[in-house]
């Protein structure tokens, strides 16, 4: 046996190529795409398994919500709906995703639990101030969107709750609405799934985040509306180099939510008109901070690196696995209930 065929031959495992001459350099591209795809399942079957795990605990929650015949005092009690819902953001959403994180591989926990703070403080608040203001834009297009859904008979109706009373009350509405699900979901949504995933090309995992961030939410006008947030607050949080950017714009939206409702609760005429100023406000400032932003050159570029995989075969990857195709079917099956449900 010559060398060249010998050398073939123990790249193929002992076994020559059918139909002639053995391309090695095809075989090495080849096998390095495949690698790159299994590393992506790998990353989307962990989502997936997270995802099932939040509809199974939340299950678990309600079913013994039920049996201690809890249901009306969750309703109509806001102390303790408050509380039970930061329970239910750390069993459901902190607790799996802290330990897919635990059980990802060491380049991946690094990626992960990198909580350094974000490349300068003026980017940072540019980037603030810049997410705010898509947010509120945000949530204009999710209103004329709910009124879409409306015109055809579908329920886009976003599930309210008694506002609270009192001051212990109300900071337990505040810590539940705006500071559990700014640190939770941010590390849930652009910690664990976002940053094992930017390796891939950053574009790809800001849209990937985005999408899993929106199915939770389980209703359609939320899911439009995270969707666009979720990618927004993606975006700022690669440009910055920081999760805690991720986080203080989760927080300001979420916060704003809740001073209108607190508000409106009391003085629905005030609550509109603080709504409409800062409304403007937030357009006014935002636009002066995403130029800003723009030209900052401690802004952090997308990258795309080249991994042998287009863009099509990277989102076929991730959505194609038992896991995480079942958890798609769950979260569209809520959704699709809701919109059914007037």
């Amino acid at each position: 046996m010559n060398d060249f065929h010998e050398q073939n031959f123990n790249n193929m495992n002992g076994q020559y190529p059918i139909g002639g001459w053995y391309d090695n350099s095809n075989y090495a591209r080849q096998s390095y795409e495949w690698g790159q795809r299994r590393k992506i399942k790998k990353l989307s079957i962990s989502t997936g398994l997270c995802m099932i795990a939040f509809v199974f605990i939340q299950v678990v929650l309600l079913v013994f919500i039920n049996l201690l015949n809890l249901n009306s005092y969750y309703e109509e009690n806001t102390l303790f709906k408050n509380a039970l819902d930061i329970l239910m953001e750390v069993f459901c959403i902190f607790i799996p995703f802290f330990i897919a994180a635990l059980l990802s591989n060491r380049e991946n926990k690094h990626s992960i639990f990198n909580f350094e703070t974000p490349r300068s403080v003026k980017l940072f608040i540019s980037a603030i101030f810049s997410g705010f203001m898509i947010c509120m834009a945000a949530n204009i297009i999710s209103g004329y969107f709910q009124v879409f859904l409306e015109q055809f008979g579908l329920n886009g109706e976003v599930p309210s709750f008694p506002t609270p009373t009192g001051a212990p009350a109300i900071l337990l509405y505040i810590v539940s609405i705006s500071i559990t699900p700014a640190l939770v979901e941010e590390f849930a949504f652009r910690g664990v799934v976002m940053q094992p995933l930017r390796k891939f090309g950053d574009k790809f995992a800001i849209i990937i985040s985005g999408l899993v961030f929106a199915l939770l939410h389980g209703n359609a006008t939320q899911t439009f509306f995270a969707f666009n947030v979720g990618t927004t607050i993606g975006y700022f949080v690669v440009a910055t180099g920081s999760i805690w950017t991720g986080v203080a714009i989760h927080f300001a939206n979420n916060f704003f939510s809740v001073i209108i409702n607190i508000l409106n609760a009391r003085n629905e005429a005030l609550a509109t008109d603080v709504y409409q100023k800062v409304m403007t406000l937030a357009f006014i400032i935002g636009i002066i901070a995403f130029v800003l932003f723009a030209l900052d050159k401690n802004r952090v570029r997308l990258a795309t690196p080249d991994m042998g995989l287009t863009g099509e075969q990277k989102v076929a990857s991730y959505i194609f696995t038992v896991p995480m195709v079942a958890a798609i079917v769950l979260f569209l099956s809520s959704i699709v209930n809701m919109l059914l449900r007037f």
